[in-house]
């Protein structure tokens, strides 16, 4: 495992490390969660939200023997992430809303 990141970074900060790094492109799982800092620090450009995957489906959700209820709670978080996206916040520097991107739409069709 290689992390490349640090604490208070923003999506600036990542791009430059992964061009100085260089990773492998040969991995089994890249996870990424940022943008908390881009708010902070008043750099809102290109920043999005993504819905969290509903992992119910995976092995590791079919074992817990809670799928339903995983099912049922990435459903409600999902939508409430969505509208808070959609509404401008109360952010000092925000000019713009925050956009909520679900690319797992086709997913969630099945």
């Amino acid at each position: 495992m290689k992390i490349i990141t640090k604490t208070g970074w923003t999506t600036t900060d990542l791009l430059s490390a992964i061009a100085v790094e260089n990773p492998s492109k040969d991995y089994d799982l890249v996870t990424l969660l940022i943008g908390v800092n881009n708010q902070y620090q008043g750099k809102l450009e290109n920043v999005i939200v993504l819905p969290i995957p509903d992992y119910a489906f995976t092995l590791f959700g079919q074992k817990s023997g809670k799928a339903e209820k995983i099912t049922s709670e990435l459903k409600k978080y999902d939508a409430f992430v969505e509208k808070i996206s959609k509404e401008k916040p109360e952010f000092k520097n925000l000019t713009q809303q925050i956009k909520f991107i679900d690319l797992l739409y086709e997913t969630k069709k099945v």
